[in-house]
């Protein structure tokens, strides 16, 4: 459970300013393409992202809750829930120091964020000869979002790439060697939750109403942080707060997972989902530590936020870019650091192509 600060109500301030802000632009930028969203609109939603998961977590929801939450509507595939799942197991990796280039994982959520609005800038933008893909679909946009991300932020001769090794430019030996790297590293998961980001931003989608949802999300999750902290007040530390929460969410999430469905009456369910916890509060000894009434108000604001994140469901797109800032990918096999130093050496060939693309010969 992550700690709980007293910080959090300068943070409550800010973020619900942004949160208003984000709602107001959003909606008077919306306009509906049939080239995906606007680089504007994308950067928007990684920040909108950014600050609901950073709440959720400040409120001691894991990934993995946040992840099962969204999943609970039905609205994203199974296999797109595990693709979420196995980039939050790869978020654990430790990386091999066989090497000295490690392959230029992002430092944190905001720079991969930047990296992820440059990439699909590109893409968008690009003029067709620096392309030697095809792009007929949403699939093969995502494609070569994912291609541009590596010549990015991968792609070096042992080394980051950088400007000048022209990497706007995507050759048909790139692309060959791209895909023998992933399946030779076992990093299909990256692949794959790129393609998936950059189709989904390239799709047809209600950006106004993922945002709006994303807003919604916020709103309660900002308002029940600051009731969870003036709930301990007087009573018990913080720390001791957050733990309680943080078991009490377990058992709310838990039966989500078991009993909700999309045609449940939601005051009874609230109500079966209240009597259910505190019947298991109760026989783990819960209220023997801990003041009833303290209890009920932490049983509402983990109802609340969950009943929240779960008929605010986002959309595919949104479940993404709420996983992918936080996959850091890593190096940490012999045979994946192998791959990377070949990569490396065939750099050098391929620059050559890009070379003449570049130059039109």
């Amino acid at each position: 459970m992550k700690g709980f600060s007293k910080r959090c109500f300068k943070k409550v301030l800010a973020a619900a300013m942004a949160v208003c802000l984000l709602t107001v632009n959003s909606m008077a930028a919306y306009a509906q393409t049939n080239t995906g969203i606007t680089d504007q609109q994308l950067s928007d939603m990684l920040a909108a992202v950014q600050e609901m998961t950073a709440n959720l977590e400040e409120l001691g929801f894991t990934m993995e809750d946040v992840v099962d939450l969204f999943s609970i509507s039905g609205n994203v595939a199974e296999q797109d829930i595990q693709l979420m799942y196995e980039m939050i197991e790869l978020q654990n990796t430790v990386p091999m120091a066989l090497y000295d280039y490690d392959g230029n994982p992002p430092a944190d959520q905001a720079e991969q964020n930047r990296r992820l609005c440059n990439v699909y800038s590109i893409a968008r933008n690009n003029p067709s000869r620096y392309y030697e893909g095809t792009i007929n679909d949403a699939n093969e946009f995502g494609d070569y979002v994912a291609y541009l991300y590596i010549s990015h932020y991968i792609d070096g001769p042992g080394r980051a790439p950088t400007a000048n090794d022209l990497p706007y430019i995507i050759s048909s030996s790139d692309i060959a060697a791209y895909r023998t790297f992933l399946n030779s590293a076992n990093l299909m998961t990256l692949f794959s939750a790129l393609t998936s980001f950059g189709s989904a931003c390239y799709g047809d989608f209600d950006y106004a109403t993922t945002v709006g949802n994303i807003s919604n999300i916020n709103s309660v999750v900002l308002d029940r942080i600051a009731l969870l902290y003036a709930a301990s007040n007087g009573l018990y530390d913080i720390d001791t707060t957050i733990d309680a929460f943080g078991v009490i969410c377990k058992k709310v999430i838990w039966y989500y997972n078991q009993c909700y469905a999309d045609d449940v009456n939601s005051d009874t369910f609230q109500k079966d989902m209240e009597n259910y916890v505190k019947a298991e509060l109760s026989a783990l000894d819960f209220y023997n530590d801990f003041d009833e009434d303290f209890v009920s108000t932490l049983v509402g604001i983990a109802i609340s936020v969950t009943w929240s994140i779960v008929t605010n469901s986002l959309s595919v797109l949104g479940v993404f870019i709420a996983a992918l800032p936080l996959f850091v990918y890593a190096f940490s096999s012999l045979m994946e650091v192998a791959v990377l130093v070949n990569l490396g050496y065939s750099f050098s060939g391929r620059y050559a192509i890009r070379t003449g693309i570049y130059l039109d010969f």
